[in-house]
C-alpha cells in the first residue's frame, strides 16, 4: 500500500493509502485508524479506480483528494460524501485546497 498521509485528529491516528492490484488492475483507497500508531483498523474501503491522492484533517472534517480532481469528504471517517471544489477542478488545485481546508478558509459545498 502506498500511504497517502497520516494524522492525529486528537484522539486516533489516521492513515489514508491506496493499494494497487496490477493482476486485477484495481485501485483501492483505505483508511485505517489506530489509538496508538501500533495495532490497525480499517474503517473505510473504496474501489474507486482512482488513487487517492492527498489527506487533511480541518479539526471538524476529514478530506480525501483523489488523482482524478474529486474530493471525498466525512466527519465520522464511515460515511463519505462527494464535495465540490470551489475552483476548477485540476490535480494540482486539490493540494492548495486541502492546505486551505486545514487552514480553515475553504468551506465545501
Amino acid at each position: 500500500m502506498e500511504i497517502v498521509n497520516v494524522v492525529w485528529d486528537g484522539a486516533q491516528f489516521v492513515l489514508v493509502g491506496t493499494e494497487w492490484a496490477e493482476v486485477l488492475s484495481v485501485v483501492t483507497g483505505m483508511v485505517y485508524v489506530s489509538p496508538d500508531g501500533r495495532s490497525w483498523s480499517r474503517v473505510h474501503r473504496e474501489e474507486s479506480g482512482q488513487p487517492y491522492h492527498c489527506f487533511a484533517f480541518s479539526g471538524t472534517q476529514y478530506v480525501i483528494g483523489m488523482a482524478n480532481g474529486q474530493v471525498l469528504s466525512s466527519v465520522d471517517l464511515v460515511d463519505w460524501s462527494m464535495a465540490t471544489l470551489p475552483n476548477t477542478i485540476q490535480n494540482s488545485v486539490i493540494p492548495q485546497f486541502v492546505r486551505k481546508l486545514k487552514a480553515g478558509s475553504a468551506p465545501l459545498n
